[in-house]
Formats: C-alpha cells, structure tokens, sequence
C-alpha cells in the first residue's frame, strides 16, 4: 500500500528537519514496515505548464505541427507535436531539455534534447499523459493526444 507523506502529515506533527530516512525507520520500527519511499514529484522535473502561442501544420504533413510554446520566463520554444487535439491557446505539459521521461511504449526513460525532427529542430516535448506516468488518471486521452491544463497558472 501506498501512503503519502503529505497525508501522514495531516495526523502527525512531523519535525520539518525530520527526513524521509528516519521517518521509515521511526515508522518500521514503531508502527508497520515500510519497505520503501518514492519521490512523486521527480517524475515532473524538467516539465512547465506552457502556452500554446501559435500552430502551424508542417507541410506536407496531416499530423506533425510546429507549435511555439511559451513556457514562462519570458521563454518560448519551438516545438514539434503530432498530437490530434492540438489548438493555439492550450495550457499543456512541456518537457523541457534534461526532463526524464518514459514515452508510451518505451522499456527505459529517457532524457529530452533538442532534436532535428524532419528538418525541423524541436526544442521540448509537449507530453501526453501516458509521457508523465498519469494515464491511469486520464484514460480519455489515448498516447496521441496531449493534456490539456485549463485553469493552471503559468
């Protein structure tokens, strides 16, 4: 079972100095075996909440779009996205270079990087949720169309 530290936090005054090793320890040893602890949010390094400034279909091509993502900072990216569900304005994921991520399909993460896609650089990667480990919460959303994050502040 999983249990997460935030939670235990409602029901424990935890000291802030307190770290993840001593608290399995003082919860083995006192309470229930812990068996091990995992960093939810290392998953999402290296990944922004961005803007979709602008679209435009590569030509020749039905799918694969090169958007510009403004992803915060006064920074914008250009992207290349084969996403079905696409549209200027989308709030979305981007992985930004040096993110690790685990694309559908893929046995291993791996490390986002500029890249020449088509003849086109493309500087990030707009995620799916499958991208991010979050399909279970999405399941709507097939490995070809992307998350769409109304409502979040960039």
């Amino acid at each position: 079972m999983k249990i997460s530290l935030d939670w235990i936090r409602d029901y424990v005054d935890l000291p802030p100095q307190l770290g993840i090793d001593q608290i399995m320890h003082d919860l083995t040893m006192t309470t229930v075996e812990v068996e091990g602890a995992e960093d939810m949010a290392a998953r999402l390094a290296h990944v922004v909440v961005a803007r979709v400034d602008s679209l435009q279909t590569l030509g020749g091509s039905q799918r694969l779009a090169v958007t510009s993502c403004d992803v915060g900072g006064g920074r914008t990216l250009k992207v290349l996205c084969g996403a079905r569900n696409l549209r200027e304005g989308m709030l979305v994921p981007v992985a930004l270079p040096s993110a690790k991520i685990k694309p559908a399909g893929a046995q291993e993460a791996i490390e986002i990087q500029p890249t020449d896609i088509v003849g086109m650089r493309s500087e990030a990667m707009i995620c799916a949720p499958s991208d991010l480990g979050l399909e279970d919460l999405f399941p709507a959303l097939d490995d070809r169309s992307v998350l769409e994050l109304s409502g979040v502040a960039c």
